[in-house]
């Protein structure tokens, strides 16, 4: 009775120690290239001056979204308050649930009216920052005047 408990114990041994081939399309290659991050904007950010990293803000901001609008609403009001509409359209009928929006490849704030507009031309409620250059441009004025604090992480209060 001890013959067959000996070779289970050797098969689950030879099992363990022998060495099993793993596809290599399984197991990314530490030196495989990693897919670059909103290379459309590369170019853009150059131009203006902005460091690299604001190509990881603008995916994780606006997935690298040109007219990505991030709606703050008002204490008690939310997206059931509003029905769905183009941003202008969106802007008069919902106003007085809306606190203040974030556009762009970087969601500047609808609040920075003036220096949207000392920059651009255009306030954020004339859809100034869906501009790619504009929004860099202001983008580029708040990291100048507060670095990546314009950008971190927060509650939404």
């Amino acid at each position: 009775m001890t013959y067959p408990r000996k070779s289970l114990l050797l098969a689950v041994v030879l099992f363990l120690v022998t060495p099993v081939p793993i596809a290599s399309a399984s197991i990314p290659s530490a030196s495989a290239p990693v897919p670059e991050i909103c290379p459309q904007l590369r170019p853009l950010i150059k131009e203006v001056g902005l460091p690299p990293v604001f190509l990881k803000i603008a995916y994780r901001e606006s997935r690298c979204q040109r007219k990505a609008v991030g709606w703050n609403y008002r204490r008690g009001s939310g997206p059931s308050d509003c029905k769905s509409v183009p941003f202008r359209d969106y802007l008069q009928s919902c106003g007085k649930h809306i606190r203040s929006f974030d556009s762009g490849y970087w969601q500047v704030n609808s609040s920075w009216v003036s220096v949207t507009k000392a920059i651009c031309g255009k306030t954020p409620r004339e859809g100034a920052l869906f501009n790619a250059k504009c929004n860099a441009r202001v983008a580029k004025y708040l990291y100048e005047n507060g670095g990546l604090n314009h950008w971190r992480a927060s509650s939404g209060s």
